[in-house]
């Protein structure tokens, strides 16, 4: 069995969304979804570079397909028996310098690390985060025990736009109103009859 990754939505904080076998039933035309990552066989999937699919990971006689072969927007994915059909062919991209996008043929990324068997250097792959990631990774490695502020800082709380923006919620003069009329001291019960409606 070769390895298994799970497909991510970018820029999600940890554990993030990631694409979900629905109730993990294998069978033709059960769809896909996504689903807040969990580790379970209903998010583990394969690549296959010799036929450019993604097979469903508990069985990989099961890929990712495109309904009717039809590319529209709105077409929601499903799995159906590997066919080597273009509705199951897939191309792996990555954004180029520029921002645009660039198609390479490479596997999927893992946040798995490769044995030391297939990088004979020892060098550890670059693992791709989103920036949600990058920037918790960048909190939790930096150390703020001898930062220093510049003396003209003001903490985006304290800024004049964002007092005034709070500010111009707290209601007016006079409101909110209440409820019952000023002085109002409640019922006078011993004058009144008690009336019970049946």
């Amino acid at each position: 069995m070769g390895r298994q990754y799970s497909i991510q939505l970018a820029g999600h904080n940890l554990p993030g969304m990631c694409i979900d076998l629905i109730g993990g039933y294998v069978q033709n035309g059960q769809r896909l979804q996504l689903w807040g990552c969990n580790g379970l066989d209903s998010q583990k999937w394969s690549w296959d570079s010799s036929t450019s699919s993604i097979r469903y990971a508990a069985d990989r006689t099961y890929c990712i397909d495109v309904p009717g072969g039809n590319p529209q927007d709105g077409n929601q994915l499903w799995i159906w028996q590997c066919n080597g059909g273009s509705s199951q062919k897939w191309q792996m991209t990555s954004p180029s310098p520029s921002g645009m996008t660039s198609s390479r043929s490479f596997a999927p990324v893992s946040t798995e690390r490769q044995a030391n068997s297939s990088n004979p250097k020892g060098n550890q792959p670059k693992v791709h985060r989103s920036w949600m990631q990058e920037m918790k990774h960048f909190l939790a490695t930096t150390d703020w025990s001898n930062g220093t502020w510049p003396t003209d800082f003001v903490p985006w709380y304290e800024r004049k736009e964002v007092k005034d923006f709070h500010a111009s919620l707290v209601p007016g003069p006079g409101l909110p109103r209440p409820l019952v009329p000023a002085g109002w001291t409640g019922y006078n019960m011993s004058n009144e009859s008690l009336v019970v409606l049946v």
